[in-house]
């Protein structure tokens, strides 16, 4: 993306925030102000729902903000706050932004100010994590939801949040962290971690086989190889427990006449093997 994608391309490098949360070499975590930021230093912006208890979320203020300059203590941090830094930290990123930890939210005039660079801030970010599934800073953005929800990044809590749709629209890359998978999104395309089975099977299912009976067997190999990639996840007849209601609204590209010679069950008929 970063080094074939015209359009993903960064326009401001160079671009810092006001503030940005550091973490340094010895894992501390502080606030850093613009001019500390080193010039054309990469950081990951943060999407998320505030919740209902705002105040019970982990905010800078008047009175904090130089002790924030010093040192944030990581138990403070809401979990959602914790996961998108040590994802951020694995990106080999060191600096990141945070709306409530970023922003002096008792302060009206920095508020104004820094809700005007908003745009700014998510188009110049490396990637903006979007935190699906949290109803609130602190709900881990990993919690596993045991309702499926279809199209998370479409239809996901966090979209229903003006603000955080402005964040998605204008940010050149977006890494949707939902509870079934993580999805891919920048200006020029879209993947999910579970688009190469989707991808294999359009392919597959066009493929002639003089034993329509081995259809699903002939997938056997790949399907241990995806598993192992996917723990958690049963494997049921050509499609994936955890995204089955994806995988049910399967349709056929042309009328397909009836295989001569078959008269045993292949797959169920909810499966696109069928």
């Amino acid at each position: 993306c970063l080094k074939t994608h015209p359009r993903c391309k960064a326009k401001g490098a160079d671009y810092a925030p006001t503030r940005l949360l550091h973490v340094n070499k010895d894992g501390q975590l502080q606030l850093r102000f613009q001019t500390d930021i080193p010039t054309g230093a990469r950081y990951v912006a943060l999407s998320h729902r505030w919740g209902e208890k705002r105040d019970s979320c982990c905010v800078t203020t008047r009175t904090n903000i130089e002790e924030r300059k010093n040192n944030i203590p990581w138990d403070e941090l809401p979990k959602v706050f914790d996961d998108a830094i040590k994802l951020a930290i694995g990106l080999g990123v060191s600096y990141i932004w945070i709306d409530s930890l970023c922003i002096v939210q008792d302060d009206a005039e920095d508020w104004e100010r820094e809700a005007t660079n908003m745009v700014r801030i998510f188009s110049n970010a490396l990637v903006t994590i979007a935190a699906l599934r949290s109803r609130a800073p602190q709900e881990s953005m990993f919690d596993h939801d045991a309702v499926f929800q279809q199209n998370e990044a479409d239809e996901s809590l966090l979209l229903c949040r003006a603000w955080a749709f402005q964040d998605c629209l204008v940010s050149a890359r977006i890494a949707h962290i939902g509870t079934q998978e993580i999805a891919f999104e920048c200006r020029e395309r879209r993947v999910c971690e579970d688009d190469d089975w989707h991808d294999m099977v359009e392919q597959f299912s066009m493929l002639k086989l003089s034993n329509e009976k081995d259809r699903l067997i002939a997938l056997g190999g790949y399907a241990q190889q995806y598993a192992q990639a996917h723990p958690g996840q049963q494997y049921l007849a050509g499609s994936w427990s955890g995204n089955l209601s994806h995988h049910l609204l399967w349709t056929r590209h042309a009328p397909t006449p009836s295989v001569p010679g078959v008269s045993v069950c292949i797959a169920p008929s909810w499966s696109w093997a069928s």
